[in-house]
């Protein structure tokens, strides 16, 4: 019974997903890749949403989250059949129709690798649902804080000695709440983080075609997502970096239409909820959302001029809008918004510190299997920092006091990328010189 009860979460949530879709394609008449990104980010937005209500009466209860999404799903249905008495509705059989002729004039490489990309997929989703949650970070407090709301019936603060259960953006862990409460289990606690991979791959191929790249280019993009050594391990557990990511890949893909096409207010509105949901996810979303945002920022400016406030009242309406009940949850208990801080920030700033960092990071990105390549590597790094008159293992700006090493690692939060490391280094010089300001803009702003 159990796993039946677990199946038919399953089940039921990708019919729901696939109803939103469903209905996003036909309301904004866009492709059904832009319509997927929409109902994950409006499927995040009702999680939030029912969450943060059934908090403040304490209703965080198998009940609550049952009878919540029983409504939407209701109220989905009924959009979905009037939809299909239309006339001219989009039907699966012409998009299925459309997708097997594009795959047929396909060159066969291509094609070998979408076979591949499908299989890789396929395995880590199987992972997903047969392993569990093991991560020290699950542990810690990813799957902990999941635990004290369902106890609590509400995301209100709680005793604890781990302070990360409590000030730290709470998205992830809202949808394995959710999960986890429906399912009777955590057996779909990390498909979380396996969906937002999903909705990351359907997302680089968008920006790859919206940057002019080929069908042979946007699936190259999803080869380098899905290649990625920590993307592989962290889709097949209960934290939050691919959460993050999914918001954030929604967040740009949304601007980038924008700037392609027209300004709309829907997909402002769209762009801020999934940039509220990144940054109530993980704090790393301030750093690499705002150039982001000040492109667009600059955009509508040049373009829209006296038109520019309304767009950017929507986006940023609706991610302050997100934001606030944690916001207001951390300022009660630790008199501060964004929480203790953890207090991870450098101590010392300066011109040369920055490049120890930078240079640091990139020696942790180039680290191989051939443990002589390491020591190379980190004996030329050192040379580097004692010949400026610096410590290369310097607390102050190194994390928690650890020692800096060059090590290969196929540990979810230390797995580098040197393959991919290359290939961008490889690919800057001819993006740098090309005419496409947009591409030259989006390498800025990474």
């Amino acid at each position: 019974m159990q796993l039946l009860r677990e199946l038919g979460v399953l089940v039921l949530w990708l019919s729901l997903f696939s109803g939103l879709v469903y209905v996003f394609k036909s309301i904004s008449k866009s492709g059904w890749r832009l319509a997927a990104l929409e109902a994950f980010v409006f499927t995040g937005f009702l999680a939030w949403s029912i969450t943060e209500t059934l908090s403040a009466f304490e209703a965080v209860t198998l009940t609550g989250i049952v009878v919540s999404w029983g409504i939407i799903g209701l109220v989905v249905s009924v959009l979905v059949l009037r939809i299909l008495r239309e006339p001219e509705r989009p039907t699966l059989t012409k998009a299925l129709a459309a997708l097997a002729t594009n795959a047929r004039q396909l060159p066969k490489g291509t094609v070998f690798l979408l076979v591949y990309l499908f299989f890789s997929v396929s395995v880590l989703g199987l992972i997903a649902i047969v392993a569990p949650p093991n991560s020290s970070d699950a542990m810690t407090y990813h799957m902990s804080r999941v635990m004290h709301w369902q106890q609590n019936r509400s995301l209100d603060m709680y005793p604890t000695g781990i302070l990360r259960q409590l000030d730290l953006g709470p998205m992830a862990e809202i949808g394995i709440l959710h999960l986890q409460t429906l399912a009777g289990s955590d057996r779909l606690a990390n498909l979380v983080q396996f969906f937002s991979l999903l909705g990351s791959l359907i997302g680089v191929t968008l920006i790859a075609e919206l940057l002019g790249g080929n069908v042979q280019a946007q699936v190259f993009s999803v080869m380098t997502v899905l290649t990625l050594p920590m993307g592989i391990l962290q889709a097949t557990s209960a934290q939050n970096d691919l959460v993050v990511s999914l918001w954030l890949v929604c967040f740009v893909t949304f601007l980038l239409v924008q700037m392609r096409g027209r300004i709309t207010l829907p997909l402002c509105l769209f762009a801020g909820i999934a940039l509220g949901l990144a940054l109530n996810t993980k704090a790393t979303a301030y750093q690499f959302g705002l150039p982001f945002g000040l492109w667009f920022f600059s955009h509508l400016l040049k373009r829209e001029r006296s038109k520019t406030i309304k767009p950017l009242a929507f986006l940023l309406g609706a991610a302050a809008f997100i934001l606030v009940p944690q916001y207001v949850r951390n300022a009660n208990l630790f008199s501060n918004p964004f929480g203790t801080g953890h207090d991870l920030r450098n101590s010392l700033i300066s011109p040369a510190t920055a490049a120890s960092n930078i240079l640091r990071n990139l020696a942790i990105h180039a680290a191989t299997p051939i443990e002589p390549l390491n020591d190379y590597f980190e004996e030329r790094i050192e040379a580097v920092h004692e010949a400026v008159g610096l410590d290369m293992h310097d607390s102050r700006t190194t994390w928690m006091e650890t020692h800096f090493t060059v090590d290969f690692s196929n540990q979810d939060d230390l797995a580098g990328n040197p393959l991919h490391l290359a290939l961008i280094l490889l690919a800057m010089p001819g993006l740098l010189l090309s005419n496409r300001r947009d591409r030259i803009a989006l390498l800025t702003c990474f």
